[in-house]
């Protein structure tokens, strides 16, 4: 799946939104800045401890543009 549909899939009831989060965060330093800003975004709306990883990741992006 790509980024997009594992974002769709993860607001499904299906069940497996751990192992999608999961998936993300494992192909997250392996995507272009546009799926790594699509997978920010959605995990900031999840739990506190996703909106903590998802900032973490948005302050290194950021570092890395300078």
């Amino acid at each position: 799946m790509n980024v997009d549909e594992l974002i769709e899939n993860l607001h499904d009831e299906n069940g497996y939104g751990k192992f999608i989060v999961l998936e993300m965060k494992e192909r997250f330093d392996s995507l272009d800045d546009q799926d790594k800003v699509k997978i920010i975004d959605c995990l900031s709306a999840t739990t506190k401890a996703n909106q903590k990883w998802a900032e973490g990741k948005k302050k290194k992006m950021n570092s890395e543009k300078r």
